[in-house]
């Protein structure tokens, strides 16, 4: 059996939040029109990876606050600062699972 645990951060979004996200999202036309297509999009993905043995960490974006986080870590707000955002959280999430099983 294989004891490593994988874990996946996805961008995840409120639903009071993710119209002003789209919005801010320099590439916001990829993600679906309605949160609820979009939450109907991320809920299968997320089945598919658990299914598949990887536990996925929910990254909630603050439309106020991760613009100001895209310039601190050098990213844009797009697809790919959405997922360094997500996996620098599931790293984090990582590492202190790490140190409490030391």
């Amino acid at each position: 059996m294989n004891s490593q645990f994988r874990l996946l951060g996805v961008a995840w979004y409120r639903q009071e939040d993710y119209d002003r996200c789209r919005a801010m999202f320099i590439d916001g036309e990829v993600l679906p029109f309605s949160y609820m297509d979009w939450k109907n999009q991320v809920e299968r993905f997320r089945e598919r990876c658990v299914s598949q043995g990887i536990g996925v960490i929910q990254a909630y974006i603050d439309p106020d606050l991760f613009p100001d986080w895209c310039v601190a870590n050098g990213c844009n707000a797009d697809a790919d600062g959405r997922d360094t955002f997500a996996s620098d959280l599931a790293g984090r999430v990582m590492m202190e699972r790490s140190r409490l099983r030391d």
